[in-house]
């Protein structure tokens, strides 16, 4: 969720490699089996066919992509599923802009109903990392609360949470628009935004 600032008004120096280190991108399609886009705007990657259906939210400043490597291993038993919150990716829609708990949550709750629909025999399993940890919290209490009469809310089966504090995620919600806008505005060529999100620390190779 946090990344190394950068001083955006000094040219970066993320355009050099050193001898057999890559940062070419990786397709989508390496991991991932198919994408769709639910309503012409949400960006939904799904790898497997079988098995329970992880159903993963990603981190402020991340993309469903984050999941990429977790799906490939998974989608041999599982299914998996990863969108892009609003403001993130390739999601598109009118307000970008509006991060809030409420609006990203209520987002969540209508990617739950219509992957639900997807997969109606299925049992459906909840993966937030950070800050999609505390949404995929409060999504999954709000389906077993407010929506626990509709039948779709009984496929809701579990929740995992990746490297996330309830309190302290939400808590820097309000700080994100520093965090991003720390990074440099613009990049040469796409390897060069995978050299700065390995050398930021933004991603890690564990």
């Amino acid at each position: 969720m946090y990344t190394k600032p950068a001083d955006i008004s000094a040219p970066h120096s993320f355009g050099g490699k050193k001898p057999g280190v890559s940062y070419e991108p990786l397709p989508w399609s390496d991991f991932f089996d198919r994408k769709e886009k639910l309503g012409g705007k949400v960006p939904m990657y799904i790898a497997g066919e079988k098995g329970h259906v992880f159903l993963c939210m990603h981190g402020a400043g991340h993309s469903a992509l984050s999941f990429a490597a977790l799906a490939k291993e998974l989608k041999v038993e599982y299914t998996v599923v990863a969108f892009d919150f609003r403001g993130h990716g390739d999601h598109f829609c009118e307000n970008e802009t509006d991060m809030s708990e409420a609006t990203l949550i209520n987002d969540a709750i209508v990617i739950f109903e219509q992957v639900s629909a997807l997969f109606h025999d299925r049992s459906i399993i909840l993966v937030g990392h950070s800050m999609g940890g505390s949404i995929a919290t409060k999504t999954a209490s709000k389906i077993l609360g407010d929506f626990k009469v509709k039948p779709w809310s009984r496929q809701l089966l579990g929740l995992f949470v990746i490297d996330v504090v309830e309190g302290s995620a939400m808590d820097a919600l309000p700080f994100m628009e520093n965090i991003v806008m720390s990074r440099p505005q613009e990049f040469k060529s796409l390897e060069n935004v995978v050299q700065y999100g390995i050398k930021s620390g933004t991603v890690k190779d564990a």
